[in-house]
């Protein structure tokens, strides 16, 4: 069935790439025969899922926000319905997660609080999400986070497709109370805490041999003695995931206050920068005040005379620390805008053979450091050898100095 529906035309489309397929549908690239646009359109595999589809194309229809990904129309096709959607070109948090293991605090973070503003905005929609995991997130080549699949996703207003007292979800991003067959919002929240501990660690916190011993876990088990070595190492982000793991939903942190958390830790980490930046600044003044010392010791010792070629030799060793106080003390914004370009780390994961093509023509293997024009747009090409190419377009700013893509094997 995948392989039916490739270069046919739904809606205006033609379907030109099978990206993937899931629980109740195939996912393909497709591109307007007329505009050029490119979007991906998901296509009912199950017909016993067909309520279930049209629940989630309903929810999802009415959805706007930055991170969530935008969903255009419905179509049909032979008797099939299918979601119209935006295309993101990225890679899952799964891959991410796959390749990396654990992530920068920041990069961790910086997710994290992507998903909360999403979840936050579906919450007040009322909606319940039900299955965040890695692999239902999507990450833009500029840092932009995207959650996607609505398939179990349900409002006050979604008919019952689930018998009470059974759970639907993915079991290892479960709260106690979904496994129990009966979510809620703070469900969500649960997930996300799995989610950031995941990130963080490169592992998730309930691991067991069967799927019952792992239910008893997340229903039973204390939380997991990897948070002493996380709060160690990032004491607030530890705080987050303690509050997030709490297994009486009633007690778990609510979204208010979990959106406060994560502000806190980035007003948090701002505020030590500067702090270092101000010790480091303080240490460069108490040098230049010893240089006072030498100046006053000096008359008092030798006179006059070899006074003023001490203070002639204390002048010049004064300009030149003024000088290096002034640069050292330019908020690095400034800092940065005096420098041309950003280096940003190009790779290819699991193909050796990847070469970079810059818009000059000019071609390097990758890994490569590509050297990025401030404030300016950059465009290049990933090409490997059985490998459709792949088009990256940097935006103007960047705070991530590293990037790894996926190619797609051709067909």
């Amino acid at each position: 069935m995948k392989e039916d529906y490739l270069h046919k035309v739904i809606s205006g489309y033609k379907l030109i790439d099978l990206l993937g397929c899931g629980g109740m549908g195939v996912v393909y690239r497709a591109v307007h025969l007329q505009s050029g646009k490119v979007v991906a359109i998901k296509i009912l595999q199950q017909n016993s899922l067909k309520d279930r589809f049209i629940n989630e194309a309903e929810l999802h229809s009415g959805l706007k926000h930055p991170n969530i990904v935008e969903m255009y129309s419905m179509s049909w096709v032979d008797d099939k319905p299918c979601i119209i959607m935006e295309y993101v070109q990225g890679y899952d948090l799964d891959e991410l997660i796959k390749n990396k293991g654990a992530l920068e605090p920041d990069l961790a973070m910086n997710i994290f609080r992507q998903l909360l503003s999403a979840i936050e905005y579906l919450h007040k929609q009322d909606i319940i999400y039900r299955d965040m995991k890695p692999g239902n997130i999507k990450i833009k080549s500029t840092g932009e986070v995207k959650l996607m699949d609505f398939g179990i996703a349900k409002n006050p207003l979604s008919p019952k497709f689930t018998r009470v007292g059974f759970a639907v979800g993915t079991i290892d991003y479960m709260s106690p109370e979904q496994l129990a067959g009966s979510p809620n919002k703070q469900s969500d929240i649960w997930c996300l805490g799995i989610l950031l501990y995941e990130m963080i660690s490169g592992e998730l916190p309930y691991v067991a041999s069967d799927t019952e011993q792992l239910r008893q876990k997340i229903i039973k088990a204390k939380t997991p003695s990897l948070l002493r070595i996380l709060n160690y190492k990032t004491p607030q982000i530890s705080e987050i995931i303690r509050k997030c793991l709490v297994k009486n939903y009633k007690r778990r942190i609510d979204e208010n206050k979990l959106k406060k958390l994560t502000e806190d830790y980035f007003y948090n980490k701002e505020k030590n920068e500067n702090q270092h930046k101000a010790q480091v600044l303080d240490h460069k003044y108490i040098q230049f005040a010893k240089l006072y010392d030498v100046l006053d010791l000096s008359l008092k010792t030798f006179g006059k005379t070899l006074a003023k070629i001490v203070i002639t030799f204390i002048l010049l060793i004064i300009v030149f620390v003024s000088a290096v106080l002034i640069f050292s003390h330019t908020d690095t914004n400034i800092s940065n805008q005096l420098q041309p370009f950003d280096s940003i780390n190009i790779n290819v994961v699991n193909v050796p053979d990847a070469k970079i093509q810059l818009e000059n023509g000019e071609k390097y293997s990758l890994p490569y450091i590509l050297k990025k024009p401030k404030d300016k747009e950059t465009t290049f090409i990933i090409k490997a050898k059985g490998y459709l190419p792949k088009r990256i377009t940097l935006e103007k700013v960047y705070t991530r100095k590293s990037f790894d893509y996926v190619l797609e094997k051709e067909k």
